[in-house]
């Protein structure tokens, strides 16, 4: 039997992580976007693989979604950071693609 891998969330508890959680906010990011599923599901395994050590925190899985979409899709990378980021206004948006072309 595997083990359940255990996400710590942000008030400290502790849940299973489900990978079709990511798989669901990854969809919604890509909607529209051609990646393909291939490319999906080694985005969700890396961020799984990363989990096999013990606890990970929800904010690194975030984290390692949004390193994964940046080099798969801009535009997925964009809207996922909207809601991770907690995006509040269009200056926002115009932050994070500031720090994509400085990065690029």
């Amino acid at each position: 039997m595997a083990p359940v891998l255990m996400v710590r969330k942000r008030d400290g508890s502790l849940q299973p992580f489900l990978a079709e959680k990511i798989r669901t906010g990854v969809g919604a990011a890509l909607a529209d976007r051609s990646v393909s599923p291939t490319a999906i599901d080694e985005l969700i395994d890396s961020v799984e693989a990363s989990a096999m050590d013990g606890p990970i925190e929800s904010q690194e899985i975030g984290r390692l979604v949004l390193a994964g979409l940046r080099a798969l899709d801009q535009v997925a990378y964009v809207r996922f950071a909207s809601v991770y980021k907690d995006f509040t206004d269009a200056a926002d948006f115009g932050k994070e693609l500031a720090q994509l072309e400085i990065s690029d």
